[in-house]
C-alpha cells in the first residue's frame, strides 16, 4: 500500500492511470469508476460533499487507495499548528519546555497530497513575524492557501513566494485570535479583542512577491490605492481571476485597476446579507461604465447581488444597463452571470434582439426580481425559451416574483 501510493504522489498521473489499468487486468472484479482517469474522477467527485466521499473510501481498499489523495488534497488547520510544523521541519522549537498541546508531524504521504489548506484562526503575530508560505518545505504541492485575517495586506509585501498559485484571504470574526504558541508573552489562550472600526486595506502592489499567483479571492477588503506607475510594475503580474466579496473602494480607486497588466479574464463581484455598498455612487458609476477601457481582455464577468430582499435596494437591470456588456466594450466576453437584479420581463423580446445582434456569448446565467405587472404567463415562459434556443447559446434564468415562480 505504501508503494502504491508514493507511485501515485511521484510518479505522473499518465503514467498512473497505465499502471491502475495494468494492475485490474489481472482482476476478476473492480469498480467502473476506477477505471476512468484521474483528473476525470477528480471533476466527478467535485460535485459529491466530502464526507460520502470518505465514507466511498471506507467501502474497500481499492476506493481507499485511489480516492485518499482527493480526501486529503484539502485541509485546514490553526496557527498554532502551523507554526509548531514549520518549526520542527526547521529543528527550531524549543525543548525547554515540554508542550502538552504538541502536535504529531504527519506523515510525509499525507503532506505530499495537500493542495488546498486554509488557516482558520486570525493571528495578527503570524502574519507578521512568521513566514507563511514556508509551509511549501513541507507541503510540496500546496498550490492554494486561504489566510482569515482580521487585518490590512500589508504584511504581504515582506512575503515571497514562486509556486503559490491562488490566495484566498477572508475573515472570520467568530474565530478569535490565538495565542497558545511559543511567541506568547502573556501565555494565555486566547484574546478576543474589539473588532476594529479601521477598514481592511488591499493593495495589487502587495503581492508583488507572490511571482506565480494566478487567482486571488477577497472578502471584506477596501481599496483606494491610486494608479500610480511608480508605485509598482504590473508586468510580473499574472492574475487572470479575482474574486472580489463584498469589497469596497473610494476615490481615485476604479476596478480597471486590476486589470493594468491587461491578463484578467475572470472577474467575480458579490455582495451579501445587505450590504450597502451597491447604493453607493462609486458602484453606480461602475456599473454606468464597468471597467472603463480594461474590458476587452475579460472573458468571464460575474456581478451577483444575493439576499436583498427589500426592493427598494435592488439594482435595475434596463436595456441600456445591460447593453453594458456587449461585444464593442467587452469583444472577448463569453460568459456573464448577473444575479439579485430587476429586470421588466414584458420587455424580455427588446433583451433578446439586443443579445442576437451585438452580443458573443456562449452562456448566459440570469437570476432577477420579475418587476412586471403581471409577470410572464407559461405560453410567454415557453416562447421565452424558444427564441432563446434560437440565439444558439446556453441561457440559465432564474426569474424570481412575490410567489418566487421560476422560469428556465
Amino acid at each position: 500500500m505504501k508503494r502504491l501510493f508514493s507511485d501515485y504522489v511521484y510518479g505522473s498521473r499518465v503514467d498512473n492511470d497505465i499502471k491502475r489499468i495494468k494492475n485490474r487486468s489481472h482482476c476478476h472484479t473492480h469498480n467502473a469508476l476506477l477505471d476512468l482517469p484521474h483528473d476525470i474522477i477528480s471533476q466527478i467527485l467535485s460535485l459529491v460533499d466530502t464526507p460520502s466521499i470518505i465514507n466511498l473510501c471506507s467501502t474497500n481498499t481499492e476506493f481507499r487507495n485511489e480516492l485518499s489523495p482527493i480526501v486529503f488534497s484539502r485541509a485546514k488547520g490553526s496557527w498554532h499548528q502551523i507554526i509548531q510544523m514549520i518549526e520542527q521541519s526547521e529543528g527550531t522549537m524549543s525543548d525547554s519546555k515540554p508542550d502538552s498541546n504538541m502536535i504529531t508531524p504527519p506523515p510525509q504521504i499525507l503532506t505530499n497530497w495537500v493542495e488546498q489548506l486554509r488557516i482558520s484562526d486570525w493571528y495578527s503575530y503570524g502574519e507578521w513575524q512568521v513566514d507563511i508560505f514556508k509551509l511549501h518545505q513541507i507541503l510540496p504541492h500546496l498550490n492554494h492557501l486561504l489566510i482569515n485575517s482580521a487585518n490590512s495586506s500589508n504584511w504581504l509585501k515582506y512575503r515571497e513566494s514562486k509556486s503559490l498559485k491562488e490566495l484566498t484571504l477572508y475573515y472570520e470574526k467568530a474565530h478569535y485570535e490565538a495565542f497558545d504558541h511559543k511567541p506568547n508573552p502573556k501565555n494565555i489562550n486566547q484574546l478576543s479583542r474589539k473588532e476594529s472600526t479601521n477598514p481592511r486595506i488591499f493593495e495589487l502592489s502587495h503581492l508583488r512577491g507572490l511571482s506565480e499567483l494566478t487567482k486571488v479571492s477577497l472578502d471584506g477588503y477596501h481599496f483606494n490605492w491610486c494608479d500610480d506607475y511608480e508605485t509598482y510594475d504590473p508586468s510580473n503580474i499574472k492574475l487572470d481571476s479575482i474574486v472580489l466579496t463584498n469589497c469596497t473602494w473610494e476615490y481615485p480607486f476604479t476596478l480597471s485597476q486590476f486589470n493594468r497588466h491587461g491578463k484578467l479574464r475572470n472577474l467575480t463581484l458579490r455582495y451579501t446579507t445587505q450590504n450597502s455598498f451597491i447604493l453607493s455612487e462609486r458602484f453606480t458609476k461602475f456599473m454606468e461604465n464597468p471597467l472603463v477601457d480594461a474590458s476587452t481582455s475579460i472573458e468571464k464577468l460575474e456581478i451577483s447581488l444575493e439576499g436583498y430582499t427589500d426592493s427598494t435596494w435592488r439594482k435595475l437591470l434596463s436595456i441600456k444597463q445591460f447593453d453594458k456588456f456587449q461585444y464593442l466594450l467587452f469583444p472577448n466576453l463569453r460568459v456573464l452571470t448577473l444575479h439579485g437584479f430587476s429586470m421588466n420581463l414584458d420587455s424580455y423580446r427588446s433583451y433578446l434582439t439586443l443579445i442576437q445582434d451585438n452580443f458573443r456569448l456562449h452562456r448566459l446565467n440570469l437570476a432577477v426580481w420579475d418587476t412586471s405587472t403581471n409577470g410572464l404567463s407559461d405560453i410567454n415562459s415557453i416562447r421565452f425559451s424558444q427564441h432563446i434556443r434560437q440565439l444558439g447559446i446556453n441561457f440559465q434564468l432564474k426569474v424570481l416574483d412575490e410567489n418566487r415562480r421560476l422560469y428556465t
